[in-house]
């Protein structure tokens, strides 16, 4: 399938060191192929940034220019070019609807591209762009942050560039990669003795990335009293979760209210920070009775919630927590009273970044499942984490092969089979939220409450209440989530942080 001299598929001879003295390097570029939202926002961004800063300041490298290429994914928000784009360390990104022309036109993609964008505007008569696009170098690497591993694997192939994978949890063709970077040593198990060389340790690139942001994150919101409690809502960022997440959550935070209040027990302050894909409109038409059905299936707050924003030249000064400022109000009509959810976005000066000060500053957080519950668990930010299958039938993107292509039939053939092979793994996965997944590797309690299926807003509202009330049990939460967060730091195994390790790596193989 390879040709044996492909410079990305060396087999017979192992990589060099991931501790190699990056000095020594020959100048080239790296592409970071990956897909979703959130790993745009962090893995992406930490990566591209460390590359961009070892080149400027080594005086005997060359400056390597930094590459996104973003692969087809069903869950991307549609939104992952426009945020890799105000990325300053992103010199050129593909768009996942040319990612078959980038394996077709190969290192010469950046440079067709942009010709074909000059002749349009010729014809239309409108202003050429003024940035030009080179040809991708003839030395570089290919490196992997999300999405599918063979995908990476066949682009390095064509680029002819050596491919690095960072292994968030299986490591599937080490036989075909120049270097695997491994999330935790206790993966190496799983790889053939043969192919363990090309493994290094690097550890966790998520948790690594919010405990680096854990000092900057006591800068915190301010709160009206000692005694308020700051409940965060994290609906999630991707399509299919968010016209799920929205409605739910919200629900979720409404029913929390109303049996807080029959408790006697003062409400919460809701918070709802927007991921940096994610708009206020996004957030407004999965809560529009109008876009869908799911208020007739399921009721909910469809169709009662309106998102406020504050005026654009209002003088108000925004509160600001972060790379974050508070832009409106969700607002929602419930039984008991009406539900205010402060609606909290990236600031114009963010850079993309999550909100690990406004996680910091939560005493609890209703989320869905994803990178988030990584971030708060290493912020040890107590948190109910919720997927409920309501309408699991939106997810197509579980499974891939056969499976994956029977799942987008239309006619309602490929729900079904969405439905059938989600509820299948569903059953299989075992815990979903990142901290609890520590906890299975460490062989201890699981801290943070799961609720999967067909659950109802008011059970999620129980379990949160449980933890609010009871601010011995928070503490309790708080503490095992930074003891495994710790636990997680010392498998970093051979040195330096896990995205200095990743950067090691790939100039290694450069």
């Amino acid at each position: 399938m390879f040709p044996a001299g492909s410079s990305s598929l060396a087999l017979d001879e192992g990589p060099p060191s991931a501790h190699a003295n990056t000095k020594a390097h020959r100048g080239g570029d790296v592409v970071i192929m990956t897909n979703g939202p959130g790993e745009v926002c962090s893995w992406v961004q930490a990566a591209a940034t460390a590359i961009k800063d070892a080149s400027d300041t080594d005086e005997h490298a060359h400056s390597n220019g930094v590459f996104a290429a973003l692969a087809p994914c069903p869950h991307a928000s549609g939104r992952e070019v426009s945020a890799l784009g105000k990325q300053k360390a992103i010199d050129g990104v593909a768009a996942p609807r040319q990612f078959l022309w980038l394996l077709l036109l190969g290192r010469a993609f950046f440079v067709v591209r942009q010709a074909a964008a000059n002749v349009v505007a010729r014809l239309m008569r409108r202003k050429v762009p003024a940035a030009r696009a080179r040809r991708l170098r003839q030395r570089g690497v290919v490196l992997f942050l999300g999405g599918d591993q063979m995908l990476a694997i066949l682009l390095a192939w064509r680029l002819r560039y050596r491919c690095v994978l960072y292994a968030e949890r299986a490591v599937l063709w080490p036989n075909l990669a120049s270097a695997y970077v491994l999330r935790s040593r206790a993966q190496l198990a799983h790889v053939p003795a043969r192919w363990r060389h090309k493994c290094h340790v690097s550890g966790d690139l998520l948790l690594a990335l919010a405990r680096k942001r854990e000092s900057t994150a006591a800068q915190s919101t301010k709160r009206s009293s000692p005694s308020e409690t700051i409940v965060g809502v994290l609906p999630g960022s991707k399509r299919a979760k968010l016209r799920i997440g929205a409605p739910f959550f919200l629900s979720s935070a409404a029913s929390l209210m109303s049996q807080m209040s029959t408790d006697g027990v003062k409400p919460p302050r809701f918070v709802l920070p927007l991921a940096p894909t994610t708009t206020a409109d996004d957030l407004q038409a999965c809560l529009d009775d109008t876009t869908d059905d799911l208020a007739k299936r399921f009721g909910w707050l469809i169709g009662r919630a309106r998102v406020e924003m504050f005026e654009a030249d209002s003088d108000d000064v925004r509160e600001r927590c972060g790379s974050y400022e508070h832009v409106g109000h969700v607002v929602a009509d419930h039984r008991d009273g009406e539900l205010v959810v402060e609606l909290w976005a990236p600031s114009s000066d963010s850079g993309g970044v999550p909100p690990f000060e406004l996680y910091a500053s939560m005493d609890l957080a209703l989320t869905t499942v994803g990178t988030n519950t990584a971030e708060l668990g290493a912020l040890g930010v107590p948190m109910v984490v919720c997927l409920p299958s309501h309408a699991i039938e939106d997810f197509r993107g579980a499974a891939g092969g056969l499976l994956g292509l029977l799942m987008q039939l239309p006619l309602g053939v490929g729900a079904a089979v969405a439905r059938r092979v989600n509820l299948a793994l569903l059953s299989q996965s075992g815990h979903l939220a990142w901290p609890n997944m520590w906890a299975d590797a460490a062989g201890v309690t699981p801290p943070v409450p799961e609720l999967v299926g067909r659950v109802s807003p008011e059970e999620v509202a129980e379990s949160a209440a449980s933890l609010l009330v009871d601010a011995t049990a928070r503490d309790s939460v708080r503490d095992a989530l930074k003891r495994l967060a710790s636990a997680q730091e010392e498998d970093t195994g051979e040195g330096g942080t896990p995205t200095q390790e990743v950067v090691r790596c790939v100039f290694a193989q450069m």
